[in-house]
């Protein structure tokens, strides 16, 4: 770092220097103003997120794992809220899988919009904790969730008959 006093050694004129380093001191200051430092009344990131996890009184649902019984295959989920932790287990059969009504992948998701739909309609307070998913919700989801058409417009062109 150059200042005043090594300014002759490195061949600079004091009137030039000294507004070198008036110059490069105020980018300093200017510098050490915005970087970083929050300005009155604002609050870091870390203050704005617990801000948000005080005022979010919705429950945190949690997809835990599956086992696989000879009908059906249950999904356990765990739904976190300020007075604890309960467990749920959503049944799908696994006649459903075999017959292409959902798919293996998809089975996390069905469960979660069931257990979501369950938690809302009860006020996150549902009284049962085991839910079998019907062959109607699996269609829906399938509708909802199926392949996308093709409408490409660079598409292949239909074939004339000649």
């Amino acid at each position: 770092m150059i200042t005043e006093a090594s300014l002759p050694a490195h061949g600079i004129k004091e009137s030039a220097a000294s507004r070198a380093v008036e110059a490069a001191e105020s980018v300093a200051r200017e510098e050490s103003q915005t970087s970083g430092r929050k300005q009155e009344g604002e609050k870091t990131k870390c203050e704005r997120s617990s801000d948000e996890k005080k005022m979010s009184n919705a429950p945190i649902v949690q997809y835990v794992g599956f086992k696989v019984t000879p009908l059906v295959r249950e999904y356990t989920f765990s739904v976190r809220e300020a007075d604890g932790v309960r467990e749920f287990i959503l049944k799908i059969a696994n006649e459903a899988f075999v017959s292409h009504r959902a798919r293996y992948q998809d089975a996390p998701a069905i469960c979660a919009l069931r257990l979501n739909a369950e938690l809302a309609a009860h006020s996150n307070n549902p009284l049962e904790s085991h839910f079998a998913i019907t062959v109607s919700e699996l269609d829906s989801y399938r509708k909802s969730h199926g392949p996308k058409p093709s409408g490409s417009p660079y598409g292949r062109r239909p074939q004339e008959d000649s």
